[in-house]
């Protein structure tokens, strides 16, 4: 399982979670609007989860 936290905000909200996956599967990732998560943290974290975990 891989877990992938955003440490690039604030002190308050740093290592917000910001994608879970196990192997294949996708069990959370912070740019599926379903989930509810603020602009902010889809905005910075879309920068590097493009690199690292593309849709």
């Amino acid at each position: 399982m891989t877990l992938m936290f955003d440490y690039s905000r604030d002190l308050k909200s740093a290592f917000t979670l910001a994608r879970v996956q196990t192997g294949n599967d996708v069990i959370y990732d912070c740019r599926d609007r379903k989930y509810g998560e603020k602009d902010a943290l889809v905005d910075v974290a879309s920068i590097w989860l493009t690199n690292v975990a593309p849709r």
